[in-house]
This record gives structure tokens, sequence and C-alpha cells, in this order.
């Protein structure tokens, strides 16, 4: 079953009873790097998005790239591409953060 949960104002995607997914993830590991939410940007419509998709959904070429743009947006809107490690393009990070939902949705 998935569903969209509301609940405390914020939206997420809650399947089989799990929350997150490849959004959940570029989240998380974007935030490992000192990389949080500003004011006005869509990262958090774009996570959720990327969660509604899942794995095989974010995967899919015109979803990939609709994602790549939307986050290099948010990246050149807020100044941060600085704080990615120099060998870490959007796209892999992107595709680490699929594959790290993917890992999790094997396990439970």
């Amino acid at each position: 079953m998935r569903c969209i949960c509301r609940a405390g104002g914020s939206s997420r995607l809650v399947e089989n009873g799990k929350v997150g997914g490849p959004g959940t993830e570029l989240t998380e590991l974007l935030k490992s790097y000192g990389i949080e939410e500003k004011t006005g940007c869509s990262c958090r419509a774009v996570a959720r998005q990327m969660d509604q998709w899942g794995v095989d959904g974010c995967r899919q070429k015109k979803n990939f790239d609709w994602i790549v743009e939307r986050v290099k947006e948010n990246a050149q809107k807020y100044s941060w591409f600085l704080r990615l490690p120099a060998m870490l393009t959007l796209p892999l990070v992107i595709t680490i953060a699929i594959e790290r939902a993917e890992k999790k949705s094997e396990v439970t």
C-alpha cells in the first residue's frame, strides 16, 4: 500500500508502513555535507516527488534528468556546490541516494 502522510504539516511517502525513499536519502546525504533546505527552495518538493516515484521511477531517464535539473537550480540559487567533495557530481549524489533507498527497501 502506498499513501502520502501529511501528519505534522509535512508530506512524506508511506509504503507498506515504511517512510522514506530516494528523496529522503538525498536529503540525508546532502545534510551530511552541511547542505540543508533554505526558505524558498524546492528541496522538500523534489525529495517528496522522488519518494513518490520510488527507486525505479527515479532511475527513468526523464525523471532522473528532472531531478538533476531541480537540484542544480537549488545548488546554484543557494551557492552550495562547493560543499560537495570534489569527486562528487550531482548525478552521482542522486545515484547514491537512489541506491541507498534501494538497499533499505530490500532489507525491510
